[in-house]
């Protein structure tokens, strides 16, 4: 029983510290190939993933696009803690309809679990479409999206527990007295502006109205403000990203190099690194296959130079299908 209660006591504290140092709803690549790229891609689209990242990039995939992502979460906490993540996005594009040009649409699910103990649930409306401006291309987008957190009920949420003493205060935690779950809504906007041949400029303004997901006290998603770079060359491609969040900055800075194995298999290796305030240091690689451009399969690891120790870093594994 002081086992099971020392590991409550342990994972409340990792997830106390982690909410407050990084806010509700992380920041987590979403997909394995943003993974690899340390979170780079907002002047990127060109995928179902990067069009999730940045919506403004919906117009530039195919007819139809389909993305599974898994993410297993900092690997070798020593309490044991599995944290993990998921998400499933489906993209399409309308070229024309009634002679209108419509854009690209997406819904997208994401879910990240603290095995036993919390869960935080997304679902995401995105429309993309691209307009021409003395011979260039700029990209707008939209996300909206449902956030939803919630706690599962346990006899120390029951019985509310003093952390640093461990002693029970025979009554419910005041945090849970309206109840374990809370919904808010959220809304992201997104540019990328293509100049010349082979450079994009990209913009994200995220939670842009800081939706309140606090369950007793006011506690909102931030806004955060991204600046992306892109130059493309041949095979390869040079990606930067500036981050601007509530309370820090990270700036990060990647590669991508395209190989081709056979005639419809193509080779894809990245990497990357970001560093910001807050001594925050983060190394990243990463890898893809193609098959007949119509299966993208995508492996991503990070890993953090400084702050959690001991730890083997965190995986990321994705699928995308594209139906032409």
């Amino acid at each position: 029983m002081k086992k099971n209660k020392l590991i409550f006591i342990t994972v409340t504290l990792i997830l106390f510290l982690c909410i407050n140092l990084f806010t509700h709803f992380e920041d987590i690549p979403p997909g394995a190939r943003i993974a690899g790229l340390n979170n780079c891609a907002t002047a990127v689209g060109d995928d179902i993933f990067t069009s999730y990242f940045n919506p403004a990039g919906l117009e530039n995939t195919s007819n139809i696009e389909l993305g599974m992502d898994y993410n297993r979460l900092h690997i070798g906490l020593t309490d044991g803690s599995n944290i993990s993540s998921n998400l499933v996005l489906i993209s399409k594009k309308f070229d024309n309809l009634g002679g209108i040009k419509i854009g690209g649409v997406l819904f997208g699910y994401k879910q990240l679990d603290l095995q036993n103990y919390y869960a935080e649930r997304k679902y995401t409306i995105g429309y993309g479409r691209t307009i021409h401006i003395f011979k260039n291309f700029i990209n707008f987008g939209i996300k909206i999206n449902i956030f939803n957190k919630s706690y599962n009920k346990t006899r120390y949420t029951e019985m509310a527990v003093n952390l640093l003493t461990g002693e029970s205060k025979n009554s419910i935690d005041p945090v849970f007295s309206s109840g374990y779950s809370k919904t808010a809504l959220g809304l992201d906007f997104g540019l990328i502006y293509k100049f010349f041949e082979n450079h994009n400029l990209g913009l994200l303004v995220e939670n842009i109205n800081e939706p309140n997901i606090g369950l007793k006290d006011k506690d909102v998603i931030s806004r955060n403000i991204k600046i992306g770079y892109m130059f493309k060359h041949f095979k390869l491609k040079a990606i930067t990203d500036l981050m601007l969040y509530k309370d820090s900055i990270i700036f990060a800075l990647s590669g991508e190099r395209e190989i081709n194995i056979f005639q419809t298999e193509k080779l894809f290796l990245r990497g990357g690194l970001g560093f910001g305030s807050r001594e925050y240091s983060n190394l990243s690689f990463g890898v893809s296959f193609v098959y007949k451009e119509m299966f993208q399969f995508d492996y991503g690891f990070n890993y953090l130079l400084r702050g959690l120790a001991n730890l083997s870093g965190s995986h990321q594994v994705s699928l995308i299908v594209k139906f032409k």
